[in-house]
């Protein structure tokens, strides 16, 4: 931050200069390098107070008489101008961090290969973040060990496989819970047989808090991993469990219909048999693609919709309503200052924290078209079809308040002890030739203008 920069915004010079000239004795305001950037220099200045952003001294303010309030409001700003612009990489990083995984989901939802699922996995994982090597480790029944599945860079033959609980690799199996370790060496659980990297970063492959595996990324220099890679890497694992059980599940579909073909020709003259098995089969096959299909569309964590079935349902009602002239609503909300809980608790936390916010929210939903989604991250989305505006400010308000009364602990928090969201409302009644995108930009602008004000609150497009 630059204090140049700073009194010399649009409208605060003349601000300052009015507020110089109410003091009593001449002040003056000079960069760190002692250059004069306001008032003038009447020799000495006995009192001298610093400008403080993030403990940093961006200049100082000098006189006769006390400055401290000036000093002090300098500092403020300062302190703003800074939040602001935190605040404006945070939501850019996570809009593209949002984007990538929906394009990662995108690419690994139309595939049923185990392999050719861990192969997708590992290389959109080290796209995502910086190393040298990755591995993919399933648990097998057969052999009560971790065996890799994929892996990519250099990693050793002697781990193709693991025991669990043994290494590091091999705790984080155990534990259920993701690692950092920035010097693989020191580490108590060291084994060199199954480490050849010096930074490692391990999250658990899960499905229903049962762990099917790990997936690790090293870097053979030592790097430091910070909490934003662990976090990509775990929701990246979140999801790419998921499709490893349903390619897990269609594998062993398919053997079963391969079984049963065979079954079936060695006994083509028991006709009246062979259609009783083909019926059955059929009705699990249906059965089985209909649940691959309920999976696909619920999101890993929380168990509401995921962001493909957001947009499919929202594609599909934009066009009803579209033809009946109904009005149809989209609530986007935010959990307030979730990466800063997730900071203070941790990720495991953070996911518990994001399951109950999202069974609040669907337990606040009364008619069986109303859709709840997790748009991405902390982000979630209410789809209200055939409802007006006033109609959707209740439902709204019901999901706020029932998620305050939560009482989940945020000392993070800069509105409220207790965990909160924000919400962007928008009401359309979708005219030939639109697009959802429309609703989804006028509840995500007063999503930002909800937060703006304050955060904890609704906001109403137009």
């Amino acid at each position: 931050m630059n204090i140049k920069k700073l009194i010399y915004r649009k409208g605060l010079p003349e601000v300052i200069k009015n507020l110089l000239a109410s003091l009593p004795d001449p002040v003056i305001i000079e960069d760190t390098s002692g250059r004069l950037l306001l008032g003038k220099d009447e020799g000495e200045r006995p009192i001298r107070h610093p400008v403080e952003v993030s403990g940093d001294i961006i200049g100082w303010v000098s006189g006769r008489s006390n400055v401290f309030p000036l000093a002090c409001l300098l500092s403020y700003l300062a302190e703003t101008e800074l939040e602001k612009k935190d605040l404006v990489k945070e939501t850019l990083n996570k809009y593209k961090e949002i984007n990538l995984l929906y394009d990662i989901t995108e690419k690994i939802a139309v595939c049923l290969d185990l392999k050719e699922v861990a192969q997708l996995i590992m290389a959109e994982a080290t796209s995502m973040i910086r190393s040298d090597s990755a591995a993919l480790m399933l648990f097998s029944d057969m052999t009560g060990k971790l065996e890799v599945i994929s892996s990519i860079g250099r990693v050793s033959g002697q781990i193709s496989a693991i025991e669990p609980g043994k290494g590091i690799i091999g705790g984080v199996f155990a534990s259920g819970k993701a690692e950092i370790i920035h010097d693989v060496g020191s580490d108590s659980r060291y084994v060199r047989d199954y480490h050849s990297n010096s930074s490692i970063l391990c999250a658990p492959l899960k499905v229903k808090e049962k762990t099917i595996g790990v997936i690790n990324i090293g870097s053979e220099e030592t790097f430091h991993y910070t909490a934003a890679d662990m976090k990509l890497l775990i929701t990246l694992a979140t999801q790419a469990a998921v499709f490893i059980e349903n390619a897990r599940l269609f594998a062993g579909l398919k053997e079963a219909s391969e079984a049963l073909e065979t079954y079936n020709r060695t006994l083509e003259q028991k006709v009246e048999e062979r259609t009783r098995l083909l019926a059955e089969t059929n009705s699990k096959l249906q059965e089985a693609n209909e649940i691959l299909h309920s999976i696909s569309m619920r999101d890993g964590l929380t168990g509401i919709g995921n962001r493909r079935c957001f947009d499919e349902t929202i594609e599909k009602e934009w066009k009803r309503s579209m033809r009946h002239l109904r009005p149809v609503s989209l609530l986007l909300m935010d959990i307030d200052y979730f990466k800063a809980y997730n900071d203070k608790y941790g990720h495991l936390c953070g996911d518990d924290c994001l399951k109950k916010v999202a069974k609040s929210i669907s337990e606040n939903l009364k008619r069986p078209g109303d859709l709840s989604a997790r748009y991405g991250g902390e982000e979630f989305a209410v789809l209200l079809p055939d409802t007006n505006k006033s109609s959707a400010v209740i439902v709204a308000e019901s999901i706020r308040s029932a998620i305050k009364e939560l009482g989940i602990i945020h000392e993070g928090s800069k509105v409220c002890s207790h965990v909160t969201i924000s919400i962007g409302i928008a009401t359309i009644i979708p005219e030939q030739g639109s697009i959802p995108t429309l609703l989804i930009d006028f509840a995500d602008t007063a999503l930002y203008q909800a937060k703006r004000e304050g955060r904890d609150r609704l906001n109403v497009f137009g």
